[in-house]
């Protein structure tokens, strides 16, 4: 019995929040599906500066079960890479969604 438990334990897995690290550059973005914009030929890329972050998070224990989910779903799976034992995500915001959040932001003086 030893054995099978030894075998197929799993560790649930935990986020190492304080150890988590991010980049930030400058990047063309390609804003052809975006239905919110006039994209006359939306075959070819329609390219505008925007910012891309890069979020990695490392994790203890069988990353393999953040693959799991239920038989029944009721809304979209996260967007993420898993890999090793990171998560990474990435973000590639338009520089003018950036102008006006930056706008809406209130500043701490």
């Amino acid at each position: 019995m030893k054995y099978l438990v030894g075998k197929y334990e799993l560790t649930a897995p935990t986020l190492k929040r304080e150890a988590w690290s991010a980049a930030e550059q400058e990047v063309q973005i390609d804003v052809r599906h975006d239905q919110m914009r006039h994209v006359m030929d939306r075959s070819r890329p329609a390219l505008i500066p925007g910012q891309r972050i890069d979020i990695e998070v490392p994790v203890e224990g069988d990353t393999e079960l953040l693959y799991a989910q239920a038989s029944t779903m009721s809304s979209a799976a996260p967007r993420a890479v898993i890999r090793g034992s990171s998560i990474f995500l990435t973000f590639e915001i338009p520089t003018t969604a950036v102008r006006r959040t930056s706008a809406s932001v209130p500043t701490v003086s």
